[in-house]
């Protein structure tokens, strides 16, 4: 008799032990899906800078029109006026080259915008399916934990089942 409550609570024991993995396991699982929070929420901020960035440059796009059609207009007025025709192209040739310097500039800056905006998407994704691939590892082992240890659970509760019985 003092033996099976000497069983009994070593197997009460061992649940407990049991029970505390568990919650740990549990902890690391939340840890890791408020890390996923802060991904998602990351995402979204660099989705709204892109998106600022976007507005920005098509502002700059409508103001470089703008400089062209007015260097156009400078242009039919230097056609008209004869004795400042020699300035006027000067101006003209200098302005083509400040919008062409612009326009250069501008596709640097869209290609360098573009190469950080995918390899930040890169970087994101990397992380998702690490942290995605850490939480199906912790969950697969967890739930093969709790099976194995349901199993000896129940093997161990049937055999002093049958060992009450026999007495």
């Amino acid at each position: 008799m003092d033996e099976d409550e000497h069983r009994i609570t070593m197997e009460k024991e061992r649940l407990l032990r049991i029970e505390t993995r568990c919650q740990g396991a549990e902890k690391e699982l939340e840890e890791l899906r408020n890390d996923h929070k802060t991904l998602n929420k990351e995402h979204l901020r660099i989705t709204r800078e892109y998106q600022d960035s976007k507005e920005q440059l098509r502002v700059l796009n409508e103001n470089l029109k703008r400089l062209s059609e007015l260097g156009e207009s400078r242009e039919r007025e230097s056609r008209s006026l004869i004795d400042e025709n020699k300035t006027l192209r000067v101006m003209l040739e200098d302005l083509k080259k400040d919008s062409n310097n612009l326009k250069e500039n501008q596709n640097s800056l869209i290609v360098n915008l573009r190469l950080q905006l995918d390899e930040t998407r890169e970087m994101i994704d990397k992380v998702k399916d690490t942290k995605e691939r850490e939480f199906k590892k912790l969950r697969e082992k967890c739930d093969e934990e709790m099976r194995r240890e349901g199993e000896k659970y129940q093997f161990e509760y049937d055999k002093l089942r049958e060992e009450i019985n026999m007495f």
